[in-house]
């Protein structure tokens, strides 16, 4: 069970509010996105820009950490979240403790050093057996692969995967693509490789996934589909 953006629903998403929230709510791990400011900072923040989440229509790459750090970016999610400061990769792996940390690379064909710079980081702090590092970019994916063998690494997609990167243990997929073929999931378990699904809020579908053998599930209400699962 990993938390989509934290726990997103409850809290303002990629901030460490809604990262604390998820591991309270009993997520086993949490999803962020990761960008870099103009200084090199990286942040968590999904969007191309600040608009959505702090109201400045500044792209993420053209402003500083010291500028970043004084936006809002929890009033536009509730009057009680006013103040919150975006997240960055710091909190994430800080706030996570001992649970999963998906990092998604966002748009690394626009930050060249993006790739390496948050590699750097969860390699410095000896975090690579429980962080995963994905994107929509393959080729960022493989070139880490090529540089490093103790990187936990993963391709997110919208479609099935083909001739994956021996390195490349995790399948990250829209859920609709496993549930119209289930095979997915028992082809990527016979070469040694997790599926990951993202987003469902379910319970219904989160069982049919989980029937169907997925490894994990990326949701924004960690809490429901967790008591959903309790055992009675």
């Amino acid at each position: 069970m990993i938390a989509h953006r934290g726990a997103s629903a409850h809290a303002p998403e990629n901030t460490r509010v809604a990262l604390r929230l998820a591991i309270e709510h009993g997520a086993d791990g949490v999803e962020v996105d990761v960008q870099r400011t103009s200084d090199g900072v990286p942040v968590l923040v999904h969007d191309s820009d600040w608009r959505r989440t702090t109201g400045h229509a500044a792209a993420v790459r053209e402003l500083p950490w010291k500028r970043v750090c004084q936006l809002d970016a929890g009033s536009w999610f509730s009057p009680h979240c006013s103040g919150v400061r975006p997240g960055t990769l710091d909190d994430a792996l800080e706030v996570a403790g001992t649970a999963l940390v998906n990092l998604e690379i966002k748009s690394p064909h626009l930050d060249a050093a993006l790739s390496t710079t948050v590699a750097a980081r969860v390699r410095a702090r000896g975090l690579q057996e429980r962080v995963l590092l994905s994107s929509f970019d393959r080729a960022s994916i493989d070139a880490l692969a090529e540089a490093h063998e103790d990187l936990e690494l993963g391709y997110l997609a919208h479609r099935a995967i083909e001739s994956p990167h021996p390195r490349v243990q995790t399948l990250v997929l829209l859920f609709a693509v496993v549930l119209a073929d289930p095979g997915i999931v028992r082809g990527a378990h016979a070469t040694g490789r997790g599926v990951v699904v993202y987003s469902v809020d379910d319970v219904e579908t989160a069982g049919r996934l989980r029937r169907a053998g997925v490894d994990a599930i990326i949701t924004n209400h960690p809490q429901r589909l967790r008591q959903a699962w309790q055992p009675r």
